[in-house]
């Protein structure tokens, strides 16, 4: 009778513990997902234009300021940090 309690309370721990990794994984995607940015700066005629994320293409060259979340990113992209002035800059590969 012992070894079936001990395995039942073994499966209950373990959902448990399941339960708890799946919450805190979900707040903490939602977290990073709030701070994703809605729009982007784009490099066109010589000058940084502000882009809504729908309209970017590859190839464009994008600003990205520091502290800024790259979320969602696909294919690649060559990034570098300018370091005077600390600001990255990207640019579809």
């Amino acid at each position: 009778m012992f070894p079936t309690r001990l395995h039942a309370l073994m499966l209950a721990s373990r959902r448990a513990l399941e339960d708890g990794a799946q919450a805190r994984a979900q707040r903490e995607m939602t977290a990073l997902l709030s701070h994703a940015p809605k729009r982007a700066n784009r490099f066109e005629g010589g000058q940084w234009h502000p882009v809504g994320l729908a309209e970017i293409q590859p190839g464009d060259r994008l600003l990205v300021r520091a502290q800024t979340a790259l979320l969602g990113a696909s294919g690649t992209a060559n990034l570098w940090q300018n370091a005077y002035n600390r600001m990255a800059f990207c640019h579809g590969a």
